[in-house]
């Protein structure tokens, strides 16, 4: 299989438990989905043009997004689909190109070129769009969600600079925030979309406004940001985060430093050098247990 993979597959990805793999291949033809300890296939379907597949957890539910070779695959198109049962659940399109999907047990999160939209993936209810991000490029990262923890990392940028106060919560004594937000909407499927308008919303200092190398923890459950942790000076090139929620890795565009963040109250906890010349970090990964953090990168 190894060999078949680096020739043909475009995106692979494990599913949510890690006991299957989907690959989506290239040529459009199509993708399959293997079981990870046998190697089995489980699921194929030879056609088709798709830019990311899906699986939910050890169900039978796939969000497919098509790649854009062929008008019945669309970059801005996002279909849920049975594969046990050959059925279409919904499709949701988009104004603009999908870059990046993600599922937990609660929650579907789609990042477009400049806007998120968060779902109640049990009703496919939208819940909350967060609008006017700029060089997001598909860079999210959801907890696996639990009753305690359903949260969302994002990078953020702004072309102001701002004092460095790293893992600062958003608000303050005041009862302002202490930067400005992007704008953010609710909306239900179906229903009118409002734009969100708090008192700690409205805040002019422009000394302490997010900059670029700052990261978002958001709570997909309050649909609120909690903090900004201002993870590293440069733009940010790769983030993830571990199962529950706790650990967030970061690395810039530079790629010399991976740094560890507690998602609790946004302190560096860890830092490694990967080396000392520019390399860009393609991929970041915690092991079950969080003992180990896998790093993949043009440097290898």
């Amino acid at each position: 299989m190894g060999s078949e993979v680096r020739k043909h597959s475009r995106y692979i990805s494990f599913n949510q438990t890690g006991t299957s793999i989907c690959l989506v291949n290239d040529d459009n033809c199509g993708f399959k989905i293997i079981n990870a300890d046998t190697l089995d296939t489980q699921y194929s379907d030879p056609k088709g043009s798709y830019s990311q597949v899906e699986l939910y957890f050890e169900s039978s539910l796939v969000v497919l997004v098509g790649l854009g070779e062929d008008i019945k695959f669309s970059p801005r198109e996002l279909k849920l689909f049975n594969i046990e049962t050959s059925r279409m659940i919904c499709h949701l399109l988009y104004s603009d190109t999908i870059t990046n999907v993600q599922v937990n047990k609660d929650r579907m999160v789609v990042s477009l070129t400049n806007e998120i939209y968060i779902y109640n993936l049990t009703n496919m209810k939208l819940l909350h769009i967060i609008k006017n991000l700029r060089k997001l490029n598909g860079l999210i990262s959801v907890s696996m969600g639990t009753p305690y923890s359903n949260l969302l990392i994002y990078p953020t940028y702004s072309t102001r600079r701002k004092r460095r106060n790293s893992g600062r919560k958003l608000s303050n004594s005041s009862g302002k925030s202490t930067f400005e937000p992007p704008v953010t909407e609710s909306n239900l499927i179906g229903g009118e979309t409002g734009v969100i308008d708090d008192n700690e919303d409205d805040y002019d200092d422009e000394d302490e406004v997010m900059k670029e190398g700052d990261i978002i923890v958001f709570d997909m459950m309050l649909l609120r940001p909690l903090m900004v942790i201002e993870a590293h000076e440069n733009g940010i090139q790769c983030i993830t985060m571990n199962e529950n929620g706790s650990l967030i890795a970061t690395a810039s565009k530079l790629g010399t430093i991976i740094r560890i963040f507690n998602t609790m109250n946004g302190q560096k906890i860890k830092e490694f050098r990967r080396g000392s010349y520019r390399s860009t970090i393609q991929s970041m990964k915690f092991s079950q247990g969080n003992n180990f953090l896998v790093v993949i990168s043009s440097s290898n």
